[in-house]
């Protein structure tokens, strides 16, 4: 059950993560925001390392640097979508692709997950297909396109992402952590530098940035530290939930409004998130 709940808690933290990314970027840019966000996911990924005196090894932060540098290239995919189309659009896409990677790489290295977990799986997948499905918002429709693109990309990389952290933190979790921000925070300042982005100016911006940052972090903990306990089949499976939480979320602070099919799609996602956890 730890793993179950560590797991939902991953799913929660990237939903906040990219609720208080979306308005930051559109007061911004995604690479903008990324200049306030990665230095203070770095921090809290350094503190949770000290404070709970995690062991350090070179390899767990080199393989956190490698993995973080494929986050990184994720997180400015995610951002990108997000500054064309929706948070309900753009987390259900990017978390569909992810998990079909990672399931199938952990049915390749941990062996054929369990009938729950599958059945979860497909599930949580038709759910995602449902809830992306047939947006009739005008500037949605101008770049679904653009933003399909953006967000499969995105899920590719935290796919690759989640396979190899899941490498690196064997010997050391939280340092694997460290390393991650450390790589998504070279990846940020090598392309700020080129293209000469500099941080928000807008306060309120550089809050909600910082506030992505937090969360960001503090899912990338909770995904290694679930890891401990399950395999990495159900932390993906159970972080379908992220596009129902951030879809709420969304409704509740941002305005975006749910249509009908999305709803079903993520009460679908729900059952199979429960399949996963009651097996």
């Amino acid at each position: 059950m730890n793993g179950d709940l560590l797991a939902l808690g991953n799913a929660a933290s990237q939903a906040l993560a990219k609720i208080f990314a979306s308005p930051a970027i559109r007061r911004s840019s995604p690479l903008s925001a990324l200049l306030v966000a990665s230095p203070v996911a770095l921090v809290l990924a350094l503190l949770s390392a000290l404070v709970f005196q995690s062991p350090l090894t070179s390899s767990s932060l080199a393989w956190g640097v490698l993995a973080g540098l494929v986050g990184g290239a994720g997180l400015v995919l995610n951002f990108r979508a997000l500054l064309y189309g929706p948070v309900a659009v753009v987390i259900p896409v990017m978390t569909g692709a992810s998990t079909a990677l990672l399931v199938g790489a952990s049915w390749v290295a941990e062996g054929r997950p369990a009938v729950g977990t599958l059945v979860g799986a497909v599930l949580c997948l038709g759910a995602v297909a449902v809830t992306s499905w047939g947006n009739k918002d005008e500037r949605q429709q101008q770049h679904t396109p653009q933003t399909v693109a953006y967000a499969l990309g995105a899920g590719v990389c935290f796919a690759g992402f989640g396979v190899i952290i899941r490498h690196g933190s064997q010997e050391s979790s939280l340092w694997a952590v460290v390393g991650t921000r450390v790589g998504v925070l070279a990846l940020v300042l090598v392309l700020a530098l080129v293209r000469r982005v500099k941080v928000p100016t807008a306060r309120t911006a550089k809050i909600q940035a910082s506030l992505s940052g937090v969360f960001d972090a503090a899912a990338n903990i909770l995904f290694v530290e679930a890891l401990v306990f399950t395999t990495l089949a159900v932390v993906s499976v159970v972080a379908t939930l992220t596009p129902l939480i951030a879809a709420v979320l969304a409704f509740f602070f941002l305005g975006q409004r749910l249509a009908r099919h999305q709803i079903a799609g993520l009460a679908i996602a729900v059952i199979g998130v429960w399949l996963v956890i009651l097996q």
